[in-house]
């Protein structure tokens, strides 16, 4: 779109050149000069022509503006320019054809003055990148939040218990919903050795059960460090704990089915009763789509510490986004399944058309988590140096072995990771293969 404005622009002679400036002081530019270059280093042999050369990396760009300063008042503007130029640390320059970049370091500027014309003086100005080239130029990736997702399975659950509320059967049905909403809770928070605050009715209050549930998995995930060795067994173990507390409210069952084929005994109250299956899909699916906002925030937070310090492999980061989609596709076709029952049943027994509003919003909600999960991973990936395989040269140790190819020692523990049936870590030979980033 950018393109077809500058053509549209260009053909109506419209100029699209913005008023250049530092730090907010404005100037006149005459021309400007951008360098870009890249960081090598030669390696060079004794009677042998030519060098191997080894690419580090685009080095800080640098910006040289011509600025024009004139008229009966050039010499005070000319002083506060000069005076914004001393102050130290970087600063917004507006370029005028890139625009805003918003942390640059001014180098040098000179000043010149000449007979003609009257009244004018030219600054040759130098500036330099004061960020990272990542940090510039690299691709913006998406956010993620769960909060709507949160919001629209609080409205559902509560929707559902207003609904068979106005049933038949309505207090045993109803005693074992929240019966298994409160179970499911007290047994996380005995599994996590952890205790609510709150105190809240689920009968009263059913959007009370998605909130105690989602704070008790984050109680869990704020234990764990995430950090460059634990980052991969600190998801395993929250990809466990989701897995189990999926499957919390069966253990409420008793072996022996009800009569109805769609129930099964349940004790309640001291009692036993009769819980529809239906109901028992309704409490499992609260459960899922609690663990998956668990799941995308804990592995959205993995994704952004890989992009700051890369130290799992791209296999790792393809495990991780495949665990979180694999079960947003199973809470899918579950949400799909229970609509189409209630379609079903809200037809025969009512002859209207059940509300599948909040519920394709869920739907909604899921995929597009699913896809922004996706592209973190994909961008985390194309980050990443290549894996390759490399041959140890000498006898040595991985801590020996990261300082050779990477010059520093640190890595070996990702050398470690990175080669998980490696049996001695710490006496190498002359001839092993090991799995390593090229970089």
């Amino acid at each position: 779109m950018d393109d077809i404005v500058h053509d549209l622009a260009g053909a109506l002679g419209i100029d699209t050149l913005l008023p250049a400036s530092f730090r907010g002081v404005e100037f006149d530019c005459l021309y400007t000069r951008d360098t870009l270059s890249r960081d090598t280093v030669a390696y060079e042999y004794p009677y042998r022509d030519g060098a191997e050369v080894e690419d580090q990396g685009m080095k800080a760009m640098n910006f040289r503006l011509s600025a024009l300063f004139w008229g009966n008042r050039y010499q005070t503007e000319l002083k506060a320019f000069l005076k914004t130029l001393k102050k130290a640390g970087s600063g917004e320059l507006i370029h005028p054809v890139y625009g805003s970049i918003p942390k640059v370091q001014f180098l040098e500027a000179g000043v010149e003055h000449e007979v003609e014309p009257l009244n004018a003086v030219t600054v040759e100005l130098v500036f330099i990148e004061a960020t990272t080239e990542q940090a510039l130029f690299a691709t913006v990736y998406p956010e993620t939040s769960t909060d709507s997702l949160l919001d629209s399975v609080k409205k559902g659950f509560s929707d559902t218990i207003g609904w068979v509320k106005q049933g038949q059967d309505t207090l045993g049905r109803v005693s074992n919903i929240i019966a298994s909403a409160e179970y499911v809770v007290q047994s996380l928070a005995n599994e996590i050795q952890s205790t609510l605050g709150s105190a809240l009715n689920y009968l009263d209050y059913p959007a009370a059960f998605v909130s105690d549930l989602k704070t008790l998995l984050s109680a869990f995930t704020d234990r764990l460090d995430f950090n460059e060795v634990t980052r991969l067994t600190d998801w395993q173990a929250v990809r466990a704990l989701g897995k189990q507390v999926i499957t919390l409210q069966d253990n409420r069952f008793t072996a022996s089915h009800s009569a109805d084929s769609g129930g099964v005994f349940v004790s309640t109250r001291h009692r036993a009763s009769i819980m529809p299956q239906e109901d028992r899909d309704r409490v499992n699916q609260v459960v899922r789509l609690t663990v998956i906002s668990e799941w995308v925030e804990v592995a959205a937070d993995i994704m952004q510490y890989e992009s700051e310090t890369p130290t799992l492999a791209a296999t790792d980061i393809e495990r991780i986004t495949h665990d979180v989609r694999s079960l947003i596709v199973e809470a899918i076709q579950v949400q799909r399944s229970m609509v189409a029952t209630w379609q079903q049943q809200a037809q025969l027994t009512y002859g209207v058309t059940q509300d599948i509003s909040n519920d394709a919003a869920q739907i909604a909600e899921l995929q597009a988590l699913a896809y922004t999960l996706q592209t973190l991973a994909r961008g985390v990936i194309l980050t990443l140096p290549p894996l390759v395989r490399r041959e140890v040269k000498r006898a040595c140790n991985l801590h020996l072995l990261a300082f050779e190819w990477y010059g520093d020692r640190h890595r070996a523990v990702e050398l470690a990771r990175l080669n998980p049936t490696l049996r001695h870590p710490n006496s190498l030979q002359p001839g092993d293969v090991l799995y390593a980033f090229a970089k």
